[in-house]
């Protein structure tokens, strides 16, 4: 999984590990309510997406080519790369069984203090465990609305 941020109407997809093969299959989930699914390319690594600042030292940067209005509207977005399963709608979250252990994952995204943290969790959010972290700084003031939980490593 990787973290997908949308400026200036180019996608980007930051992801820990290397080699992700250029026009691979993503599945983009949006962790705004209503919580939605695209699909999507990766279009290889790309050294002009911005290096996000929560990224981690060692992530790669690759172009996303999907739906340009769904895109833009989300914003950004949770990129799962290599998952051939269904998504789900629950009551306005998208959920998914990503490991195939008979537990849906859940997607969520809350504030900090200047960015956004984005998970993934097996179980309910906040209630199950923590599979996923990322974080995107936007660079300006937003009202937190995280817990600790959402800070905790993933396990």
């Amino acid at each position: 999984m990787g973290l997908v941020s949308v400026k200036d109407q180019k996608a980007c997809l930051s992801l820990s590990r290397p080699g992700l093969a250029a026009n691979s299959p993503l599945r983009l989930v949006k962790t705004a309510a209503p919580q939605s699914v695209s699909e999507g390319r990766s279009g290889g690594s790309d050294a002009s997406c911005p290096q996000n600042a929560g990224a981690e030292a060692s992530a790669v940067s690759y172009a996303v080519q999907g739906d340009p209005a769904w895109l833009g509207q989300a914003g950004f977005a949770i990129g799962v790369v290599g998952f051939k399963g269904t998504f789900q709608q629950e009551g306005g979250q998208v959920t998914a069984d990503l490991d195939g252990d008979g537990v849906a994952e859940y997607f969520r995204s809350c504030a900090s203090a200047e960015g956004l943290h984005l998970t993934v969790w097996s179980g309910k959010p906040l209630e199950g465990k923590l599979r996923w972290h990322g974080y995107l700084y936007l660079g300006y003031d937003v009202t937190p609305d995280c817990t600790p939980k959402d800070y905790g490593p993933p396990q």
